[in-house]
């Protein structure tokens, strides 16, 4: 099977999470529909789930793929303890910039080009599930 670049970003970006080395511990996994109960939320989950891939040309034998992944945060906690919200928006913030400047994936690469963070911490989610979610887009372009 040809190797498909949103899956093969997608898995880098599991590995690179997967190194550890963050201030709370976690393994992220490839989701493409991640979906938890409350119960499997008393540890951190991170899901990394491929969104986007949008292909332009590049020369006239080349093309270019920008490429997107979502970083989805999910962890039951307290509305009111502000110290666990804002230890887990660090951690989300250090995982960000881990990716800042870098290379991933395959020989061509797969080069960083835009984080965005939006909900920084869902509200909704905070008040009615006791769940703090947080979800990062992080894009990439690789030349074909």
């Amino acid at each position: 099977m040809a190797t498909v670049p949103i899956i093969e970003l997608a898995d880098a970006v599991v590995d690179a999470l997967n190194r550890g080395g963050w201030a709370f511990p976690f393994t992220a996994e490839r989701k493409w529909a991640p979906e938890f109960g409350l119960a499997e939320l008393q540890t951190l989950r991170v899901s990394v789930i491929p969104a986007s891939d949008a292909e332009s040309i590049d020369s006239r034998s080349t093309t270019q793929d920008e490429l997107q992944v979502l970083l989805s945060f999910q962890k039951q906690a307290d509305p009111n303890n502000t110290q666990e919200i804002d230890a887990l928006v660090g951690l989300v913030q250090a995982v960000r910039d881990s990716f800042r400047f870098g290379r991933l994936g395959s020989e061509s690469g797969y080069v960083w080009t835009k984080t965005e963070h939006d909900p920084v911490a869902d509200a909704e989610h905070l008040r009615q599930h006791r769940c703090f979610t947080s979800i990062v887009v992080l894009t990439f372009k690789v030349r074909r």
